[in-house]
This record gives structure tokens, C-alpha cells and sequence, in this order.
């Protein structure tokens, strides 16, 4: 049979024109991970309890809700090769380990800049490069400044920490961030919300900013803790390009009192009152590199059932 080739020509036009519009019209929109080819990862500190019960029932679960790293907060006394072996096996990479100056009341012992050897040891062993002082803490001896008592300010509310204090904070983490800098490692610096209590014209965050070296010390930002102490997330990345990389996404209830005392009203990340789109959009443009979801007690249901919350709204932005 004869195929009049000018008709299949117009035919094929024809249906390639009806089809155009439709598949515009649908196409789906690039996500935010997906499109920046960066993976969601999870603090583990929110999952400790579930940890404790079932190691590694509970990393195959964070890999199910398609978690690609981690950040460590407890050792859970497993070596550096176990707890890495545990990770591969679930499917997930760490990326970031927290490491106090000393223990922290409320988390098992574990790794402590006390000894800054075993703590190049255990980083290198698992694999990660950014090692991350969680909470504003001096060496023993007190040496750079006046003690703080952390139970204190959280129970009464108070105990502001002096300018001097921060300033010679940041002596300490430009010291411990070339040691660890000498070893291939990156030294972080994690905020709650003391540092924002007002300190005259600045705050103890911008002190650490203004006088922690760049090229030795960087900074993790943690959105929530930043939004209770009544400052936009978005405006202060974007006050400081390049200072911070990592980021514990966290959401909060709306504080119309800002609060300067480790409080804060937690909610599942997209539930709270917090603008995700640009939060991220200003992290992505100014260097936040590491995003861990992160939430802290009580929780509606169970850590695991937030986060899974957290991860599937994420991943829909």
C-alpha cells in the first residue's frame, strides 16, 4: 500500500503539537534536595531512645525514608568500624560527629575534646570530616572564661554569658580548628539560643563569628534554636555568606517572646511557623551544605514517627 508521506509528515506534527501542552502543563517541579543533588540527612540525637532499643532496625527505618547521611551525637559504645559497618549496612553515610569539651549530663559518655587524639582517631576511622562542638563549653579549669552553668540558665532563665566569655571562646575553637585542621578535619560550631541573649550591641553569636578564623572554624546552624530566641533564620545566613555549612533543620510553634534559656516549643519541620522554602533557598545560596532534621521532646507520637514526618514534607519542597 501506497504511504503518502506528506500526510504522515502533517499527522505526526499534529500529534506532537496536542501532546505539548499537556506534558508541560504536568511536568513535575524540581525538588529542592533533588535538584541540588544534595542528600536529607537526620541528627541521630532525636532517635537516641529508639537507638538504644534497636540499633539497627532503627537506621534501616531513617534509610526508608530516604535519608541518604547522618550526623552522630552518641557513640552508643560501639567503635568507630562497628558503628561505621552498622551505617553501610542500613544504607546511610555519616557525615558530621558531635564531640562535647566535656559529658554532657543528658547524653551517655563518649568521645570528649578532653582527649583530642582519640577524637582525630574515631573521626577519621568513620569516615567524616566535619566534627562539631554541640553546646558553648570550656576546657576543664575553666581557663577561658567564666564557668557556665548550663542547668542553671535553663532551670532559672538567666545567667547571660559575657562578651569576654565569647571572645575568648573563640580563642579556644580557632586553637582546637587548626589541630584538627592539621588532621584533614573540620571543626563546627553548633548554636542554641544563649547566644543570642544581647550582649550590648552584639549578641555571643556574632562575637564567634566576627572572631573565629574562616579557614579553621565553621558553623552549624540550628534553625530552631535560632527562631526561639526571636531572630529570622534566613536574614542572619544571608547576613553571613559562607559562615555557615551545616544546618539542624528544626521547626518551632510560633514564640512570641524571644527566649534566650534552652526553651522552645518543637514541631514537626512544615508544621511549625517557620518558612521552609526560603530558609533553604537562603541556606543553598549563602553555603549550607549539610542539612540534618532534627527535633526535640516532647514529640505527638513517637521520634521516629516526627521525623518521618519532617523527611516526607522535605522532600516535597
Amino acid at each position: 500500500m501506497m504511504v503518502n508521506r506528506r500526510n504522515v509528515l502533517r499527522t505526526g506534527l499534529a500529534s506532537l503539537a496536542a501532546g505539548a501542552l499537556p506534558q508541560v502543563a504536568t511536568a513535575a517541579p524540581r525538588r529542592f534536595f533533588g535538584s541540588h543533588r544534595v542528600p536529607l540527612g537526620v541528627q541521630l540525637y532525636t532517635l537516641d531512645a529508639e537507638l538504644k532499643r534497636d540499633f539497627e532496625g532503627t537506621l534501616r527505618k531513617v534509610a526508608e525514608m530516604g535519608v541518604g547521611v547522618v550526623e552522630i551525637a552518641s557513640l552508643h559504645g560501639r567503635s568507630a568500624k562497628q558503628l561505621r559497618h552498622s551505617l553501610k549496612a542500613a544504607g546511610l553515610r555519616p557525615t558530621g560527629l558531635h564531640v562535647p569539651v566535656a559529658p554532657i549530663p543528658f547524653q551517655e559518655a563518649g568521645l570528649t575534646f578532653a582527649n583530642v587524639q582519640e577524637v582525630v582517631e574515631y573521626a577519621q576511622e568513620l569516615g567524616v570530616a566535619n566534627v562539631v562542638l554541640p553546646i558553648i563549653q570550656f576546657p576543664a579549669g575553666n581557663r577561658w572564661g567564666e564557668t557556665i552553668d548550663i542547668g542553671r540558665i535553663a532551670r532559672e532563665g538567666g545567667g547571660v554569658v559575657s562578651a569576654g566569655t565569647y571572645e575568648r571562646m573563640a580563642d579556644f575553637l580557632n586553637e582546637l580548628g587548626a589541630t584538627l585542621r592539621k588532621n584533614r578535619l573540620r571543626l563546627g560550631y553548633h548554636n542554641h539560643n544563649i547566644e543570642f541573649a544581647p550582649l550590648g550591641k552584639t549578641t555571643g553569636l556574632e562575637i564567634l563569628l566576627a572572631k573565629c578564623d574562616p579557614r579553621l572554624v565553621t558553623f552549624e546552624l540550628d534553625v530552631g534554636w535560632v527562631a526561639a530566641a526571636g531572630l529570622d533564620p534566613a536574614a542572619l545566613i544571608r547576613s553571613h555568606p559562607g559562615r555557615f555549612t551545616q544546618m539542624h533543620v528544626k521547626d518551632i510553634k510560633a514564640n512570641p517572646v524571644p527566649d534566650y534559656a534552652f526553651h522552645q516549643q518543637p514541631a514537626e519541620v512544615g508544621s511549625g511557623s517557620l518558612n521552609w522554602p526560603e530558609i533553604l533557598d537562603a541556606a543553598w545560596k549563602n553555603g549550607v551544605r549539610y542539612f540534618y532534621v532534627e527535633q526535640e521532646p516532647p514529640f505527638p507520637e513517637s521520634p521516629l514517627k516526627s521525623v518521618e514526618k519532617s523527611c516526607a514534607y522535605l522532600k516535597s519542597l
